[in-house]
């Protein structure tokens, strides 16, 4: 991520660094709300969700050269990474 953001972006090691702190906050949060999801919806929904999404959010972020647009998708994509674990850890 932080490689990302300094050689594609054309960002400092620090911007970098801010980035993948926001990432993992976010995150944190993320894996929070996919525990609420698991209880309402189901794991394998909950999974399937954020697998689904997913892919598509990665794809935007990887063909934008804007920071601007880069640093908007790293809430959705923070949130998605971390909403599986606990459905994961659940079934496992």
């Amino acid at each position: 991520m932080v490689l990302y953001w300094m050689h594609i972006l054309k960002q400092s090691n620090t911007s970098g660094s801010l980035a993948l702190s926001v990432l993992f906050i976010v995150g944190a949060t993320g894996t929070i709300i996919g525990g609420h999801l698991v209880d309402h919806i189901g794991a394998v929904k909950t999974i399937r969700f954020a697998f689904t999404i997913m892919p598509f959010l990665l794809l935007a972020f990887s063909l934008t050269k804007s920071v601007i647009v880069a640093s908007a998708l790293l809430l959705p994509i923070g949130m998605l990474i971390f909403i599986p674990y606990s459905g994961i850890v659940l079934l496992g």
